[in-house]
């Protein structure tokens, strides 16, 4: 082989492979260009297949934010049916803590009442063990009563927190602690 040879072969060589790379780079986006190595595909069709991959991704990503949002969205939902039946047992609780003041009231008008009759009925000189055992009685009147009402809030507070999601059970103490006056 002579230099000359080798030179026009070489140059032959980079004529095709010019006409192979032209049709890869300027090729539409439906085809393939054969080489000696396999089928390339051209520019066009390497970044139209591209498009379609990532339109094909891109519908499956907005498909999981749909999927995301209508879970968030009955979330939102049961949150709120929570929420109506913490406020119903919030207004049950206030019924109850109102139905124990007035019972309160009603022992302290009645030990008042035993009080008098007792001053009225008893000697000078038994008036300090009859205050006593009144004062006793109404002391534990209003204990009783005062553990009634503690019992019925914190029932209540159950009762209220028990109404939420169990997957919101951080906001539960939170919750609880809000209704209890501790923040």
């Amino acid at each position: 082989m002579s230099l000359q040879t080798d030179l026009h072969n070489a140059v032959t060589q980079v004529a095709t492979d010019s006409a192979l790379l032209h049709a890869v780079v300027h090729g539409n986006a439906l085809e393939t260009v054969n080489t000696e190595g396999g089928a390339v595909a051209t520019l066009a069709k390497l970044l139209a297949d591209a498009d379609a991959r990532i339109n094909l991704a891109a519908d499956g990503v907005l498909a999981q934010t749909r999927e995301v949002a209508d879970e968030a969205a009955s979330h939102a939902s049961q949150a709120a049916q929570s929420m109506l039946s913490a406020e119903s047992a919030h207004h049950q609780a206030e019924g109850v803590l109102a139905d124990i003041v007035s019972r309160v009231a009603d022992a302290s008008q009645a030990a008042v009442a035993a009080h008098v009759s007792a001053l009225d009925a008893a000697d000078r000189r038994d008036e300090t063990t009859v205050l006593r055992d009144a004062a006793s009685l109404a002391a534990a009147d209003a204990a009783q009563a005062l553990a009634d009402v503690s019992n019925a809030v914190r029932q209540t507070v159950d009762d209220a927190i028990a109404a939420l999601p169990a997957r919101m059970d951080p906001r539960r103490q939170l919750f609880k602690m809000k209704l209890i006056g501790l923040i």
